[in-house]
């Protein structure tokens, strides 16, 4: 709204585009085009959306002006439409920045982040409890658990209301903000337990949300597959630490079977105290209310000109996640002329279905329930595989041997064998068959002719090996947590796709709006002087506290030091480092047998472990470092390799077209692309170019550091390059030492294969992306 402005909300063709919030409604599996929320809430200013309660009537809204560092509102949905937002007031409000909420499901607690004085460092999370007139009380920081001396935003309360998500750029942090929860038990909250990867990267990953059920999760991320800064992700399932306990009830209410807005108060049902106040949508009718275990509850649906309705909910011994749906139908005597069956004083509706759905979540709970889930979804995907040296048959257990007419009617449905041993066991198969969904048509085949035949199995012939299920396809058991093996549990997470609109005016190429992160202050583009940085000196940078990731210990990752890789078992000769620790032999499925020995918490641990191996057993001199990611096998080099790609991914698109012989532009570059390696990329410190370079005297460097390597190109200009480096802080700190020495025209120049680029023509040809495969 308003198009480009200046910083005085004035149009300027060379202004930004100042932040609104935007709604896009799902249909089946697609996001729809978004659409403005309204002009009741987006304004000439920033106006971002920061949270939502959980029976969505209230939105809660990040403001900024020029008047002010950013405050939070709250707009309420009254039918279809949002009401005009209002400020949290000076509780919560102060002349400092907020910036981002999250209301309790009872609507009584309020968690946010602020910069306002007596913090511990930068954003704090901080929570306001809602006083008997209505309005928030005094804010309580939550205290060094949460906070710490970086920033600490983004608060989201589950459901269930006592875990908390929160964004962090301390803790340990992999680096920027990671996300943590923390749960509040015993009147305190634990320490806060990193997500990991793959949710969490070394980029800024904030605003985590998750479904009532944790299913899902959805945040923002800086990732390499982005559309440009921060993008929305969806993860799956949710990385929930232990599963939500809680009822969620959800329903319409109406009256002459049209919605209509009801007044829904929920009370301790033993002490008769209030516990949250709730409403019916006006346009939909819909309701939704959260039930936390440990209470019993009196829930007071009330309509105007009816008597209330009165449900009781006994939750105190909940040990899951429920959810159930129970519409509540008012009628008046004068309903059509008819008689209708409406809602009674107190039927116990809610607490029924309750009851049903734990009955139910404790057979779907079940070991036997689960594994027939894992086999119909195999059954579904793989049924139909052929492939090269793998069959199936069907193991039909054991069958007396002198029960000739039984053993000859089982024959007449398919052809079967006797005496096929393995796993110790003497078996009756039927088979091979070529595919797992032809063995499963004949086992359905004999259970349906023989009763005592209803647990026969299919199992696999992997090229002589036989295997059960479970073993040939964990992946899928393994889902279920159902495994024989232990197989890597790494959640899915995408980008959130919303459709464009295909009819609207794409933007200049050229053009860039900035997006503003609603963790700031608003960001807007000015003409004004800037003073450029001392470029004697290397800047110091957030990169820097990135970087020591190494010396982190981080959720989901295990680190080990690798001595050995044999594919047969008696090729291993180091079992004699046992006397430094135990060595653990493992199988994969390329065939190898890998011998490790661990697990360290941190990748430097790991990496002073392998030296000592090396200098005191020259022999285990080719031990490796290998990172376990939620079980998932990377040696360290492929690790550090994908985090320095990601980095570069993530800040080398800010640089395209840009001026590096601006000061400023170059310190940029620095900080945010310095310190990373790059595949095959090389640096090196250009001192000197010359059509004639008997000209040029380098004798003082030349003493120093060595001898220029010396080459002419075809355009006939001769250069002088000293040193090779892996990345560009290291060059740029010789290129310094240069200036020192007189070289005043030093400057970095990169090498890929032999090939020479300059710097700016790397991020001009987008040859950053392409080279890596990015």
């Amino acid at each position: 709204k308003g198009g480009r402005q200046n910083k005085a909300l004035k149009p300027d063709p060379d202004g930004v585009f100042y932040e609104d919030i935007f709604i896009s409604y799902k249909l089946g599996d697609k996001w729809l085009t978004p659409e403005s929320i309204g002009d009741n809430i987006n304004t000439n200013d920033h106006d971002a959306a920061i949270g939502l309660s959980p029976d969505g009537q209230m939105l809660f809204i990040y403001k900024s002006s020029p008047k002010d560092q950013g405050d939070i509102y709250v707009s309420y949905l009254n039918g279809e439409e949002w009401s005009t937002p209002v400020s949290l007031g000076p509780n919560v409000n102060t002349n400092k920045w907020e910036g981002s909420c999250s209301i309790s499901s009872d609507g009584n607690t309020l968690y946010f982040s602020s910069e306002r004085p007596g913090g511990f460092g930068g954003k704090d999370i901080y929570k306001s409890v809602k006083l008997p007139n209505g309005q928030w009380g005094p804010a309580e920081n939550l205290g060094p658990t949460i906070n710490t001396k970086y920033n600490d935003d983004a608060p989201f309360i589950h459901p269930d209301n006592i875990s908390l998500f929160f964004s962090s750029e301390g803790h340990n942090s992999m680096g920027g903000y990671d996300i943590f929860v923390s749960t509040f038990e015993n009147y305190k909250w634990s320490e806060p337990v990193n997500l990991g990867y793959p949710l969490n990267t070394i980029g800024d990953d904030i605003y985590y949300v998750l479904t009532a059920d944790g299913s899902r999760g959805y945040y923002a991320s800086t990732r390499a597959d982005g559309y440009g800064q921060q993008d929305i992700y969806v993860v799956t399932p949710g990385l929930m630490p232990r599963k939500p306990i809680l009822a969620l009830v959800i329903g319409t209410i109406s009256v002459d079977n049209k919605p209509v807005e009801a007044d829904i108060r929920v009370s301790n049902a033993t002490t008769g105290e209030e516990i949250g106040k709730f409403k019916s949508n006006s346009a939909t009718g819909k309701y939704l209310l959260t039930l936390t275990p440990g209470n019993k509850y009196k829930i007071a649906f009330e309509v105007e000109g009816f008597d209330d309705h009165i449900e009781y909910v006994d939750v105190n011994s909940l040990d899951a996640y429920v959810q159930v749906a129970k519409d509540f139908h008012f009628y008046t005597d004068e309903f059509n002329g008819e008689k209708k069956i409406a809602v009674t004083q107190s039927n116990d509706e809610i607490q029924k279905q309750i009851e049903k759905e734990v009955e139910k979540y404790k057979q779907e709970s079940s070991r036997e329930y689960l594994e027939q889930v894992a086999y119909n979804k195999i059954l579904k995907e793989k049924g139909d595989d052929r492939k090269e040296g793998v069959s199936y048959f069907v193991d039909l257990g054991s069958i007396p041997a002198n029960d000739e007419k039984r053993f000859n009617e089982i024959n007449s449905i398919a052809p079967i064998k006797k005496d096929i041993s393995f796993d110790g066991k003497t078996r009756i198969t039927a088979g091979p068959f070529k595919t797992l969904l032809e063995a499963e048509i004949y086992r359905l085949k004999f259970a349906q002719n023989d009763a005592q035949l209803k647990d026969a199995v299919v199992r696999v012939d992997d090229n002589g090996q036989i295997k059960s299920l479970k073993k040939y396809y964990p992946e899928y058991y393994s889902q279920a947590l159902l495994s024989d093996e232990p197989v890597a549990q790494v959640s899915k997470v995408e980008k959130v796709e919303v459709k464009s609109n295909d009819d609207e005016e794409e933007e200049e190429e050229d053009v860039k709006p900035v997006q503003k992160q609603t963790t700031t202050q608003p960001i807007v583009e000015t003409k004004v002087e800037q003073k450029k940085p001392d470029t004697n000196v290397l800047p110091k940078t957030k990169m820097e506290k990135v970087k020591d990731f190494d010396k982190r210990e981080i959720e989901g990752l295990t680190f080990k030091v690798e001595v050995g890789s044999v594919t047969n078992p008696a090729d291993f000769k180091l079992q004699y480092l046992e006397k430094y620790g135990k060595i653990e032999a493992k199988k994969y499925p390329d065939g190898t047998i890998k011998y490790t020995m661990g697990p360290f918490k941190t990748l430097a641990e790991a990496e002073e472990f392998k030296q000592m191996l090396a200098d005191k057993e020259p022999e285990a001199k080719d031990a490796l470092v290998t990172v376990f990611v939620f079980g998932a096998r990377k040696t360290a080099e492929e690790y550090k390799k994908q985090c320095d790609e990601e980095m570069v991914f993530k800040y080398a698109k800010d640089f395209i077209g840009k001026d590096l012989n601006d000061k400023v532009v170059y310190n940029d570059m620095l900080q945010k692309l310095g310190t990373f390696n790059c595949n095959e990329f090389v640096f090196k410190v250009q001192i000197g170019a010359y059509r004639f370079p008997k000209n040029f005297k380098y004798d003082k460097v030349a003493a120093k550091h060595g001898p220029a390597e010396i080459k002419e190109y075809p355009d006939g200009i001769t250069r002088f390059t000293m040193k090779s480096f892996k990345n560009i802080a290291e060059a740029e700190v010789f290129r310094q030492e240069m200036i020192k020495m007189g070289i005043k025209d030093a400057w970095i120049t990169a090498e890929y294969k032999g090939e020479r680029k300059l710097l700016e023509e790397l991020f001009r040809n987008d040859f950053f992306f392409t080279k890596q495969g990015l």
